[in-house]
């Protein structure tokens, strides 16, 4: 980090976009799997039924601590929602290098839940559906994982963090 004022920013970023891309992956799990483990039988008529916009709400047997599917999903997005916070301002303030930079902000914006179900994951799959395209909120949390990671890592090099008041710009010393 160039500097301490935005270290508040990174330990708050980091959990949450780690906390929402678990629950979104584990949210995914629970209304796609085992129907549509795998790209092959999406066109299966147990994955067909999994693509109804009626499984949003519907009251199955939950498979994780998370509950059912929509409470799973809803989780991770109020998380993802509340991780844009730190985010924005650790890009709008400059703090992260420009390369980890472009890459948090690409990563989120795939991840966003309208960019995710209509481009990322059709594209990642090569699959559309009539309805519903699996796996789109799992996606989304593979997507925040990585943000978390291009957020959290330590710099490689000090090349990586620019200097924030050049050499050029420092008084001549006397000799």
């Amino acid at each position: 980090m160039a500097a301490s004022r935005g270290r508040w920013a990174v330990w708050t970023a980091v959990p949450l976009l780690a906390a929402s891309g678990v629950a979104l992956v584990l949210g995914d799990l629970e209304r796609w799997w085992p129907a549509c483990a795998l790209r092959t039988r999406y066109d299966s008529a147990a994955c067909i039924a999994r693509q109804d916009d009626s499984y949003d709400t519907a009251a199955y047997p939950p498979l994780t601590w998370l509950g059912d599917y929509a409470e799973g999903s809803g989780l991770g997005w109020w998380l993802m929602l509340a991780a844009l916070v730190p985010v924005m301002w650790l890009l709008v303030r400059g703090l992260l290098p420009p390369g980890r930079a472009w890459a948090l902000g690409v990563l989120v914006f795939a991840a966003l839940p309208a960019i995710s179900h209509l481009m990322t994951t059709p594209f990642l799959f090569l699959y559309t559906s009539h309805d519903y395209t699996p796996w789109p909120a799992g996606v989304s949390g593979v997507l925040l994982l990585l943000a978390a990671l291009a957020v959290g890592l330590p710099a490689r090099s000090k090349r990586e963090f620019p200097e924030t008041s050049p050499a050029s710009h420092r008084p001549a010393q006397a000799a």
